[in-house]
């Protein structure tokens, strides 16, 4: 029977994986560690180096003792081990695995343990060797390396906690995503790579060397071929497993390669240095990212792992280190029109989160964003023991109470992109083709519309109308412009700071006489001067005026700003990396059929990843790109 004082783990296959599973498990005073295999030789050293408390070759023999059982056998081998301990364990007991393909390993659980698949949490430490055996492993494997943990709606919590703990004992990182979501991801980060290599070192030798002399070649390879042949060295037998269990993802990946691969050859043989320059930049620049992600993470796990579980809310101001080398360019359309979705804001899915994570149940969250931020913010709380998966294709799912009850919410979209499209449509008067956007589940049943929406579209600069879960999006009616200067604007004490901005440049962009007063604290006026001050230098902007205001307390001021009837034409001028400035000239600027260039526009991909390929999905002529020059 399992141990009642501390949890016995049962290890399947005491080789580079288990045997590094059991080394840094074995002086842990929650774990008792048995290990079964076929090969004599790695369970008696690893019993003689007291790594494991005891050994079987016999499954049946230990499995009754194990609380959690971990298969670290080869991917195809996987289902053999689960027929094994199918008919040996109990229905408490835990079953996880570390193979390198999560699919295969779902298909084989429900297939031998369908009464208690919640029990069955599958997993993959993303870390490794091109040595193999029980001699290569080391306790410190997993310190500061990546596992993925791939439960489903359904999995008892009870169960994935334990797994989490598991991994979290032996130093790693732990993510949680779904098992479909990690086989495309491995399958580019992982299985692609190991195959190229694979594929590469053939290649030379049977192509640039004369037959059975690889030395004419090799004998001249630098330090580039070594680093990126070193996986070629990797055990034959396990990733012919890998690539046959994920065939379906990794022909998927290899199609788009061998597509960039011929485009890449065609640049090449047309002496088109532009092409390749750009692509090869972009190819340095994700490269960059991911190494300085992959070295700030090493250097938390040399830390001790340690991170700040604070519900962190997002920074409104501009951002001191955004970069200053990107631009924004656009030109007028005729036609802006289709369907499309559009995540959460990140404070609304911190609310989500936070308020799921008080319930005792199952809880997924639907239309959530996924960025760098906010990636960060889940692996925080994992390391603090809230349980949460994903971001995994707009999902979110926060693991509760004892399993069983999953509860769905979908969220609203993010107000300031919901404006910042309706914006971009202009006023029937202006809109020269056929406008309109759908918002797909843009405002579930239940949810209020935002009180940035609400300003707009009482001030009739957007248009909005519901259909069901949908948000249509038109173009303002045709009198929009009648919005007057006025001395108070409705609602927008309720707006943070960034969407006072799009709002107020919104107004004043669509007033009748081109001016706008608005009633707010003397803090908050003072910081929107600050951030319009680069619309002043570049002559789009009045100087502002504060007077005190009669209709509110003494800290309230009166903001009388005024645009420049006719701007500089086309527009242009520097946001300072404020972000959410440049996107908000953009849009106003794109409806009245202006063209411009913003540079120092900050890092928007950071913040709204993929919203310049929503836009030109749309029909929108805009281009982010490396700035040019400075004017």
């Amino acid at each position: 029977m399992p141990s009642a004082d501390r949890q016995t783990v049962l290890i399947v296959g005491l080789g580079l994986i288990g045997g590094s599973i059991a080394r840094a498990l074995t002086d842990h005073p929650s774990f008792r560690v048995l290990a079964s295999g076929r090969d004599d030789r790695p369970l008696r050293q690893a019993q003689s180096e007291g790594v494991i408390e005891n050994w079987s070759h016999d499954i049946k023999e230990l499995a009754p003792q194990a609380d959690i059982v971990v298969v670290a056998t080869p991917t195809r081998t996987v289902a053999q081990i689960f027929s094994a301990l199918a008919d040996c364990v109990t229905r408490d007991t835990i079953i996880t695995d570390a193979a390198s393909v999560k699919g295969s390993v779902v298909a084989d659980a429900r297939r031998y343990f369908p009464d208690s698949l919640d029990r069955v949490v599958p997993a993959h430490p993303i870390a490794g060797s091109e040595q193999t055996g029980y001699a290569a492993s080391r306790a410190d494997l997993y310190t500061g390396r990546n596992v993925i943990v791939t439960p489903d709606r359904h999995t008892s919590t009870t169960a994935l906690r334990q797994v989490v703990a598991l991994w979290q004992h032996q130093g790693a990182d732990v993510h949680l995503m779904s098992a479909e979501r990690h086989d495309e991801i491995l399958a580019g980060t992982s299985h692609l790579p190991h195959l190229l290599a694979f594929d590469l070192v053939n290649t030379l030798t049977d192509s640039v060397s004369e037959p059975d002399r690889p030395w004419q070649v090799f004998d001249f390879a630098a330090g580039g071929f070594a680093d990126f042949s070193r996986i070629a060295a990797s055990d034959a037998t396990m990733w012919r497993d890998i690539f046959l269990t994920n065939s379906k993802a990794t022909a998927a990946l290899l199609d788009c390669y061998i597509a960039r691969l011929q485009r890449t050859r065609d640049s090449m043989l047309m002496q088109d240095g532009d092409a390749l320059h750009g692509a090869f930049s972009r190819a340095k620049a994700a490269r960059d990212d991911f190494i300085a992600s992959f070295n700030a993470r090493r250097q938390r796990a040399s830390h001790g792992n340690q991170t700040d579980s604070t519900l962190a809310q997002p920074s409104c101001a501009p951002r001191a280190d955004s970069p200053l080398d990107r631009e924004l360019v656009w030109q007028p359309v005729a036609s802006i029109v289709g369907e499309c979705r559009i995540s959460a804001s990140y404070s609304d899915v911190l609310k989500a989160i936070a308020g799921a994570a008080s319930e005792e149940h199952v809880t997924v969250l639907h239309g959530c964003l996924d960025n760098r931020q906010l990636r960060d913010f889940i692996q925080c709380q994992i390391g603090s023991g809230v349980l949460i998966a994903g971001p995994d294709c707009g999902c979110i799912t926060i693991y509760r109470g004892k399993g069983g009850k999953v509860v769905d919410r979908k969220l609203p979209a993010d107000p300031v992109l919901v404006a910042l499209l309706a914006l971009m449509l202009g006023n029937e008067s202006t809109g020269a083709g056929r406008q309109g956007i759908r918002i797909k589940s843009g405002l579930p049943e239940g949810e209020v519309v935002p009180p940035l929406l609400t300003v707009l579209q009482t001030q009739g600069v957007i248009a909005l109308q519901q259909d069901g879960d949908d948000l249509c999006l038109l173009p303002a009616a045709a009198d929009s412009g009648h919005l007057k200067a006025t001395a108070v604007v409705p609602g927008t004490d309720e707006l943070h700071d960034d969407e006072l901005l799009l709002a107020v440049i919104a107004m004043l962009w669509r007033s009748q006489d081109a001016s706008l007063q608005v009633t707010m604290p003397l803090t908050r006026a003072r910081q929107l001067l600050h951030r319009l001050q680069p619309l002043q230098v570049a002559g789009v902007l009045a100087s502002p005026k504060m007077v005190e205001s009669d209709m509110a307390s003494d800290e309230n001021v009166l903001l009388i700003l005024r645009r420049v009837v006719h701007p500089p034409s086309p527009l242009s001028f520097a946001a300072g990396s404020d972000e959410w400035l440049a996107l908000s000239v953009m849009s106003v600027s794109a409806s009245s059929q202006t063209a411009g260039r913003i540079r120092e526009v900050g890092d928007i991909r950071a913040i709204y990843p993929g919203f310049i390929q929503l836009l030109d999905s749309l029909g929108m002529d805009i281009r982010e790109q490396p700035q040019q020059s400075k004017e």
